[in-house]
């Protein structure tokens, strides 16, 4: 408490950031500058599905934090299955697939052949890098409507929230459904 009352100006990123601290802390002194990566410009949708395969990209660390036992749930309901017509696959970053550089995520995108990307975390992010990237590339995403993401996360066609509170993803890990 004693830092942020002698701190000039706490600057946080995103209205998520500012009310967390803001249920502990009594701050006169914070404003709200978002990171300079905010500016984003969504890419042309351009979904090929080949087969009647789509494949789902996890294209962040895979990680309890980011979700990893809801994956895991998906994975086991979905991979390799028959859904509405076509099958289910899902590109892990660093585990069925190579990593991509910051420079090539969508040459990344397009060899790999993917279709759509999650963000299903656990708890929400206070900002999240990924998600310009993702927004950026035009592909649907699948997400949790928590933290950042309720922030920054527009409403449109090719989004599909799972989850708005932290408690219902906690509550679909331990009932082992969604």
């Amino acid at each position: 408490s004693k830092l942020f009352e002698l701190s000039k100006i706490i600057i946080f990123p995103t209205k998520f950031m500012n009310d967390a601290y803001l249920r502990f802390f009594n701050l006169n002194n914070n404003i709200i500058i978002p990171h300079n990566d905010t500016l984003c410009e969504v890419g042309d949708l351009n979904i090929k599905i080949s087969n009647n395969i789509i494949k789902i990209g996890i294209c962040h660390g895979y990680s309890i934090y980011k979700g990893k036992e809801l994956y895991e749930i998906l994975i086991n309901k979905y991979y390799n299955k028959k859904y509405k017509g076509y099958i289910i696959k899902f590109v892990i970053v660093g585990i069925t697939c190579d990593n991509y550089n910051e420079d090539n995520f969508i040459e990344f995108l397009n060899k790999n052949c993917i279709n759509g990307l999650t963000l299903l975390n656990k708890w929400g992010e206070s900002y999240c890098y990924s998600l310009t990237k993702f927004i950026n590339s035009g592909l649907p995403i699948i997400y949790n409507n928590f933290g950042a993401f309720k922030n920054r996360i527009h409403s449109s066609n090719r989004y599909f929230d799972i989850f708005g509170y932290e408690e219902h993803y906690n509550q679909a890990i331990n009932n082992n459904s969604i």
